[in-house]
């Protein structure tokens, strides 16, 4: 078998070291698998490998919530969410909220989503200025919907500007619901032992029963 001349060797070795920081620049992960070796990739690779270098590993919602922050609303949209940008108020097993965020997702509205489900949440939603402690409540700007209604929500957002179908690419995903009100941590001396945090549900003196005494009546 005939050689290459040396001369075209040393050529070739020296395309190849050129070659390969330009594939790995390329490429935005770097990470090792499971036997130690370094890949390279466009994609994420899966959540057991050792990250080198790259984006954040994320979860495949949270992807495309963080690709809608890279590629923003169409701008046609644009005007109208500045202007007019729409808070969905939900709590949690609510079907009347469920039925609100798959409408205003069909037609094609990017909102805000806040949940109600703590003392906090209610204290900032009544700082707001809504009265009425009842959900789904939305938001289109200045205007308040409370409770979901197809009519009126309809026609708060053809007011608005909204497009009556949806502009947005078939990919897109509503960013994740978060609390309305920031998590506040517990004080030391709150926190029960061995470190756990104790769930209580929020009472309402209004809707609680008399003490047992008060039942029996001579």
């Amino acid at each position: 078998m005939r050689r290459a001349p040396p001369d075209v060797l040393i050529a070739l070795a020296l395309l190849a070291g050129l070659l390969a920081p330009l594939s790995a620049s390329a490429s935005p992960y770097k990470w090792q698998d499971e036997s130690g070796r370094v890949v390279y990739g466009d994609r994420p690779p899966h959540m057991d490998a050792k990250q080198l270098s790259g984006g954040a590993f994320l979860p495949p919602r949270d992807q495309a919530s963080a690709a809608n922050e890279a590629q923003p609303v169409p701008a046609l949209l644009r005007p109208v969410v500045t202007r007019s940008p729409v808070v969905l108020y939900t709590s949690r097993n609510c079907e009347p909220c469920r039925v609100a965020r798959e409408y205003l997702t069909a037609r094609g509205v990017p909102f805000t989503e806040k949940t109600l489900g703590t003392e906090a949440d209610v204290a900032a939603f009544k700082a707001l200025g809504f009265t009425e402690m009842t959900v789904p409540t939305a938001s289109v700007g200045a205007e308040r919907l409370i409770g979901f209604e197809t009519t009126s929500w309809n026609r708060a957002l053809d007011v608005a500007g909204y497009p009556g179908r949806s502009l947005l690419p078939s990919n897109w995903v509503q960013p994740r619901a978060e609390p309305l009100a920031p998590a506040v941590p517990i004080a030391p001396a709150a926190r029960p032992p061995g470190g756990q945090v104790v769930e209580r549900p929020v009472r309402d003196p209004a809707r609680e029963d008399p003490p047992a005494a008060a039942l029996i009546q001579a």
